[in-house]
């Protein structure tokens, strides 16, 4: 399962963002990835966090049963953003492990624009 599919919400509190998972596995993976977030929200805030300075970003695992939210039933109160990440960057990786990471994320862009 995708770690996106893990976050149950997220929120931002005193210059926080706050990301609220459904698993600990997903906080594992988080925590792994939490500064290639940091770095990038920072030098270009998307429109929605320009007017909030983010200081930090932090994950939490509810264990509390959670009702299947709008997302996945197709209600009118869903919030969805449009994705602005596009996979036209070139991989110039010299470590094989990495250049096929780097690979991984393109097709993973490729897919969300389809």
């Amino acid at each position: 399962m995708h770690l996106q599919k893990m976050i149950i919400y997220g929120y931002i509190k005193n210059n926080i963002l706050n990301f609220v998972l459904s698993h600990p596995w997903a906080k594992q993976e988080f925590d792994i990835i939490i500064q290639s977030i940091k770095t990038p929200l920072k030098q270009l805030p998307p429109p929605e966090c320009q007017n909030t300075d983010i200081g930090d970003i932090r994950a939490y695992v509810s264990f509390k049963q959670h009702k299947e939210t709008a997302l996945h039933e197709g209600s009118s109160t869903d919030e969805r953003f449009s994705e602005r990440a596009h996979a036209e960057f070139i991989n110039s990786a010299q470590d094989e492990r990495l250049h096929e990471i780097i690979e991984d994320i393109r097709r993973i862009l490729n897919d969300r624009q389809d």
